[in-house]
């Protein structure tokens, strides 16, 4: 046996008498086994027990032990070990519970547990060997699958606009529409699909979702998980498919499938194009249709039906381009359409009466007719389950007819319907009419549903003005509120005035007597001194009784007289400092007064400029719902999702609308490239459309785009980019900057800033915290991030020179959130104390304490341009108060325990989720349930 292990044994077997802890197995072992290694044997047992309280962030006692080196430079009681020396060396002591120092404490926060034999054993052996230090090996995760029905909801988001929602379940990350309230995506990643090439059961991440974010403008979405942000782009809603097609077409038409579009020129020849690239696939010459025909393709996209200057209806292959049929119409067409099946074509004559022919019908066969219109019919439409025609009339009248028997069903007074839709499941009816409103009917009972008006552009227009209004107002109730508070503050200056100036008067009256005592006092001070030092003197040159009697008489008289004096003295000197602090108290309230007068004007001024830009935004939003009630729009073509989620409208200035049915939200809009006098519109799949614009171009609109990962920062990188999961995300107001909240539990906190375009880092501030960052928030100008973390602070960091302005201190557990006022003048904090504090960004100093919750505040965010904050909690509620306090609405009895909760831009849209999965959507101005996604 070596000496170094004969001294190891020697320790061991010492310190097995003193402990009675140690057995000969463990003994042999160490006696065997090669170097001890710091990171790979010590490390861990450290990590696990010590390192929560002795770090490079928490160095209770002065003491690092992350590594070698630190635990050799020791800390306030000196070197923590002495290489070589285990028996001398500190920390072995402690562990041991040996020694004056105990570790760790008992009924320690952290949880740490003494050293068990073994671990102790390879902590003295390390010692014993030299302490070396070692290469530090990264850690490689091995990545388990997360157990069956893990599904809690951690965070949630959803954008500015209201349109998306976002949730993460386990490892999965759920992408909601809420203009259609349906599920619009489940994020993923390509490199976890479960194999490649695979289309589904991949995740977004591997570890649980702890974090999402949307981008100011919707267009992006962060996520983060352990160790790793993933940056998701939504493409394009509107792509052009072709340049313009035949721009002087007299007509035109799309095939339903979205594959072909067919026009007819002057000459009265149909071109057949592709409907994706533009090539012309072939020429039908000599068609001629007549001057106010349209034409009509069949269901199948096969072929299409021309209304044609000879009073017939021809129909032709599309395919072939050969003529398959020919139907005679002597009562002149006003408008026609295929029956759902393709078998029938449905025609609406001069004479007011639909006429139902069959497509193999010739010049010789009889239609059937279906009567019951007592006016001209403008548009005709077929639907399914019961087979059915809709033909609206010029007198405001929409009828609607048994396709097989002509029994005509039930008349829906709809005024003035330019265009008509059936929805495929053959259940709603949409009509369009002027001024450009889209009405949908329930067809088994003539009731409308809902009406669709406005368009997505107006609408962001309005928003955003209306967040104007909201943050004007914001403004001018804070100067009033400062106006209010001032002049309060006058109030008890002029009471501070009044009663320093009383005391001026009052003592300036008394001080002449006091002055006068005061000289007289003094005087007869003097005499009674004068008299003491001549008997004194007399006494000295020939001592006498009686003049020692005299002599002591004449001291007791100096006493009497000295007294007297003093008492004078310090009325007359009390006095004067009664005049000196009221002249003060005048001089401070006067001053006090002059400073207020000034911010009375400034907050005055305040006041009327803010009033002048409440007034300015009013009236560009009285402006522009003029604008929008004034528009004389006449609805060409309405057309439904294949899903039944979505409607399009096409109207006469060549624009476009499309909104989402559930929701009656207007979705996208494609302004008008000039009049127009038909259009086509047809959605080949859900969610999409295909249209012709004024132009002759074609485009595609997407109403549920699709989202890809864009950026993958951190990850199975080398060196970990992130220390642990990542609890915070926040985009800043351009846009343009990325904040990551992340840290290792107890240990540190990390704030970083990432470029989005690019993904490189711009900052990282590992100083903020000592523990988790668990919210983060960008002040409205950009300029400054707030951080809440579980040490119980919240911070303020200048961004631009990464200096600390703020460090709030007063929640007594976590700080799960931190939220800005929209006009940065507050920053709200959610504790796990079950508290909200209100911090005055101007003063830096707590405002408000909010208490209410009986669990954890788990999230926060001030809701809209005003001062309403929006809180999630473990109390089973979401709740809705102001910074002062009060309580203006609570969402409560929830099943569980809620995590997240988010808002839209206004406030008009609530969103949140907690450990049963599900994500609940509530109309945020009356708390009104919207929507419930259950985990799929």
């Amino acid at each position: 046996m070596s000496e170094r292990c004969r001294t190891r044994l020697v320790f061991l077997l010492s310190f097995v008498r003193a402990c009675g802890c140690f057995g000969l197995c463990l003994l042999t072992s160490l006696s065997a086994r090669a170097d001890v290694d710091f990171y790979r044997d010590v490390y861990p047992i450290l990590k696990a027990n010590c390192l929560s309280c002795h770090n490079k962030t928490i160095t209770e006692a002065g003491l690092n032990l992350e590594s070698p080196e630190t635990i050799r430079g020791g800390g306030d009681s000196g070197p923590a070990m002495v290489p070589g020396k285990s028996i001398a060396s500190l920390i072995v002591h402690a562990a041991t519970q040996t020694g004056d120092v105990v570790m760790p404490p008992e009924n320690n926060k952290a949880g740490a547990v003494k050293l068990t034999p073994a671990e102790m054993g390879l902590l003295v052996a390390w010692i014993d060997e030299g302490a070396k230090s070692s290469v530090r090996q990264t850690e490689q995760i091995v990545w388990q699958p997360l157990p069956a029905g893990i599904h809690p909801i951690y965070t949630v988001a959803v954008t500015r606009d209201a349109r998306w929602a976002a949730c993460g379940r386990a490892n999965q990350l759920f992408l909601y529409d809420l203009a259609t309230r349906r599920l619009q995506t489940r994020l993923v990643d390509p490199s976890l699909l479960p194999a490649k090439g695979a289309l589904s059961g991949g995740t977004a991440h591997r570890d649980l979702v702890q974090s999402i974010a949307f981008s100011p403008d919707g267009s992006r979405m962060a996520s983060g998980s352990f160790r790793e942000v993933k940056i998701w782009k939504q493409a394009a809603a509107v792509t052009p498919r072709t340049s313009p097609l035949l721009p002087d077409a007299t007509m035109s038409a799309l095939t339903p499938d979205g594959r072909l579009f067919i026009a007819a020129d002057s000459e009265g020849t149909l071109h057949v194009l592709d409907a994706v690239t533009g090539s012309t696939l072939r020429v039908i010459p000599d068609v001629k249709p007549a001057a106010k025909s349209v034409l009509c393709v069949s269901p199948d996209s096969a072929s299409i039906a021309v209304c044609t200057a000879g009073a017939t209806i021809g129909i032709w292959n599309l395919t072939t381009g050969e003529r398959t049929g020919t139907i005679a119409d002597p009562h002149g067409a006003r408008a026609f359409v295929w029956s759902r099946d393709g078998g029938a074509i449905v025609i609406a004559g001069d004479d007011n009466v639909v006429r139902i022919w069959k497509t193999s019908a010739t010049d010789s066969a009889t239609p059937r007719e279906l009567s019951g219109a007592k006016a001209p019919i403008t548009t005709l439409v077929t639907a399914v389950n019961p087979d059915r025609v809709i033909a609206a009339g010029e007198d405001g009248n929409s009828h609607v007819w048994n396709l097989e028997d002509g029994k005509l069903l039930q008349t829906v007074k709809i005024p003035s319907a330019s265009a008509l839709a059936v929805s495929r499941d053959g259940k709603i009816l949409a009509a369009g009419s002027p001024p450009g409103q889209v009405r949908l009917f329930d067809l088994a009972t003539g009731q409308q549903i809902v009406e669709l008006t406005g368009d997505a552009d107006s609408q962001a227009r309005q928003a955003g003005l209306s967040w104007d209004l909201g943050a004007r107002q914001l403004d001018a109730a804070y100067h009033k509120k400062e106006l209010a508070r001032i002049a309060a503050e006058n109030k008890v200056l002029e009471e501070v005035l009044k009663k320093a100036r009383e005391t001026i008067a009052t003592v300036e009256k008394t001080l002449p007597e006091k002055e006068k005592a005061a000289a007289t006092a003094a005087e007869a001070k003097q005499s009674a001194q004068t008299a003491v030092d001549a008997l004194a003197t007399q006494l000295a040159a020939m001592p006498e009784a009686a003049l020692d009697k005299q002599h002591k008489e004449a001291l007791k008289k100096l006493e009497s007289a000295t007294t007297q004096a003093a008492v004078a003295e310090a009325y007359l000197t009390s006095a004067r400092h009664h005049i000196q602090d009221a002249r003060g108290e005048e001089q401070s309230a006067t001053a006090a007064q002059v400073r207020n007068a000034e911010s009375i004007k400034a907050e005055t001024e305040a006041v009327a400029a803010s009033q002048t830009a409440i007034d300015q935004v009013q009236a560009s939003l009285t402006a522009l719902k003029k604008e929008i009630s004034e528009r004389k729009l006449r609805p060409l073509a309405v057309c439904f999702s294949a899903d039944g989620a979505t409607i399009a409208a096409a109207y006469d200035n060549g624009e476009l609308r499309v909104w989402g049915i559930p929701s009656a939200t207007p979705l996208l809009h494609i302004p008008g490239s000039g009049p127009a006098t038909s259009a086509n519109i047809v959605s080949p799949r859900d969610g999409l459309f295909v249209s012709r614009l004024a132009d002759g171009s074609l485009i595609e609109i997407n109403t549920t785009p699709n989202w890809e990962l864009e950026r993958v920062i951190g990850g199975d990188s080398a060196a970990p980019v992130f220390a642990d999961r990542v609890n915070a995300l926040r985009f800043s107001p351009d846009g343009r900057t990325l904040a990551v909240g992340s840290g290792e539990p107890s240990r540190s906190g990390d704030v970083s800033l990432w470029e989005v375009e690019s993904g490189s880092q711009i900052a990282n501030w590992t100083d903020r915290h000592r523990d988790a960052v668990l919210g983060l928030d960008f002040s409205p100008d950009g300029r400054l991030l707030a951080s809440g973390a579980a040490d119980k602070m919240a911070v303020v960091t200048d961004i631009a020179t990464g200096r600390q302005m703020h460090a709030f201190e007063g929640h007594t557990h976590h700080v799960m959130g931190v939220s800005f006022r929209p006009d940065g003048r507050m920053l709200a904090t959610a504790g796990a104390d079950g508290v909200v504090l209100v911090w005055d960004m101007l003063l830096g100093e707590r405002k408000k304490k909010i208490e209410g919750w009986t669990k954890e505040v788990t999230s926060l965010q001030f809701m809209g341009p005003g001062a309403n904050v929006l809180t999630s909690a473990g109390d089973q509620r979401i709740r809705i108060v102001t910074d002062e306090g009060g309580e203006v609405r609570s969402m409560a009895k929830l099943p569980e325990f809620m995590q997240s909760a988010a808002s839209d831009a206004l406030g008009q849209i609530i969103v949140g989720g907690g450990e049963d999965g599900v994500l609940r959507v509530w109309d945020g101005t009356n708390g009104k349930e919207l929507a419930v996604f259950a985990a799929p």
